[in-house]
């Protein structure tokens, strides 16, 4: 979220979620990235292009988030094996090479 004024700018974190709920997810995804295979895979490659750990573990909590919601719609049990493992796109590419 962006504010700024004539002369300042500032870039800061939305306060809009439980502080907690964040904290629980952060923490999701650092675990996930130690040890669930396809997460560390992700986030390996995600380093490898830049990305900090923070954005880096941010972006494998999005990930998690994701089957998480896909498993709560379906109304099924996670498999690793049906799980997509990666989202699609120029990064999954690279990994997959």
């Amino acid at each position: 979220m962006t504010r700024q004024s004539g002369k300042k700018r500032v870039v800061v974190m939305r306060q809009g979620c439980s502080g907690r709920l964040c904290y629980a997810c952060y923490h999701w995804g650092r675990v996930a990235a130690q040890v669930d295979p396809p997460s560390r895979r992700y986030y390996a490659a995600l380093r490898g292009r830049g990305k900090t750990h923070g954005h880096a573990v941010r972006m494998v909590t999005d990930r998690l988030l994701r089957v998480l919601t896909a498993m709560l719609k379906t109304r099924s049990l996670y498999t690793p094996r049906t799980a997509d493992p990666l989202p699609p796109g120029p990064l999954t590419e690279a990994i997959a090479s």
